[in-house]
């Protein structure tokens, strides 16, 4: 399951900032990709950038990584037949896939980066506002939502009957769901030294 997770973070994470990416070259925008960040060396007070396409390019990414999400997490009771690595494989993409939309915008309105800038412009904000805070406290409950399903989904993707029984459930759940997330985002964490670049 800890392997399945970091797989399904780098997926997740490299589809919604190379979408992010082909985005803004479409706008002729130049972006620099790495384990850690996307940079964007472009001056940000440069003409180039629109209202249009600042919003465009800070919203598609966690976007198309919410439609995956969601399409994952709809279609996951229908696979019946596939594997258990790969149905926690799925789970996990699910996961990072609302974590990147929903605690992508709450970071970004905490440390003013990423989806803020897609919010700002979106709401014609400066600074913090109201709206954004109301938001971002409706993206915590729905993490919150997300999470009571999935727990519901990982029960689901038990190997055996046995482990889901009342007396097992619990640690269960703390070997297939929380070590590896604690153990992923350690590892997770350490790669993204910013000396670990990938350009």
């Amino acid at each position: 399951s800890t392997a399945m997770y970091i797989i399904a973070f780098w997926v997740m994470y490299f589809t919604g900032q190379l979408v992010s990416i082909g985005v803004a070259g479409h706008f002729s925008i130049p972006a620099k990709l790495f384990s850690y960040q996307t940079a964007w060396p472009l001056y940000k007070y440069s003409e180039v950038y629109t209202r249009e396409n600042i919003i465009l390019i800070f919203g598609s990414g966690p976007l198309v990584c919410l439609l995956i999400a969601l399409a994952l997490a709809a279609a996951f009771r229908l696979m019946v037949r596939i594997g258990i690595r790969l149905k926690v494989l799925w789970l996990w993409m699910a996961f990072h896939g609302f974590n990147l939309f929903f605690g992508g915008y709450i970071s970004g309105i905490a440390s003013n980066t990423g989806m803020k800038f897609f919010s700002a412009w979106l709401l014609n904000s400066q600074g913090t506002n109201f709206k954004e805070i109301i938001i971002a406290g409706l993206a915590i409950v729905v993490m919150i939502a997300a999470g009571s399903i999935a727990t519901q989904n990982f029960l689901q993707a038990s190997p055996s009957q046995e482990f889901i029984r009342s007396r097992l459930r619990f640690f269960y759940l703390v070997a297939q769901a929380f070590i590896p997330w604690l153990a992923g985002t350690l590892v997770i964490s350490l790669t993204n030294l910013p000396t670990f670049e990938l350009s």
